[in-house]
């Protein structure tokens, strides 16, 4: 049997520039975002302010953790309180089947594993 390496590399590019890069060897990205943010506002001494990130790195944790280091209130939306890994954050405990548009009014943003809706203004 062949064994094969596995090389996950992830990048950060500034105006077409790769600021920063990490190899590791997890097999999927949803794993990594969080540890490559940390490596490169260490090394670079700043955080960007705006990050964007495709769907392989979607996850509670990688939200979770991007909203609270900026400083962000953040609601976790949930059928079971109890298998929400993170316990800093609010939790409004509701089936998704239940949920109305009243329920979402008091949000800015609501980011789901599917889409953003963003509220307009009053």
């Amino acid at each position: 049997m062949v064994q094969k390496s596995i090389y996950n590399v992830q990048h950060g590019v500034d105006s077409e520039y790769i600021v920063w890069l990490t190899v590791g060897d997890q097999p999927t990205d949803t794993n990594t975002l969080i540890p490559f943010l940390k490596s490169m506002e260490q090394f670079l001494q700043f955080k960007y302010e705006k990050i964007v990130a495709d769907a392989g790195y979607e996850s509670e944790e990688n939200y979770v953790y991007e909203a609270l280091n900026r400083s962000l209130d953040i609601t976790a939306i949930v059928r079971d309180s109890s298998k929400l890994s993170n316990k800093k954050v609010t939790v409004l405990q509701k089936d998704i089947f239940h949920l109305n548009s009243s329920d979402l009014k008091q949000f800015d943003v609501v980011i789901n594993e599917r889409f953003t809706v963003v509220s307009e203004p009053d």
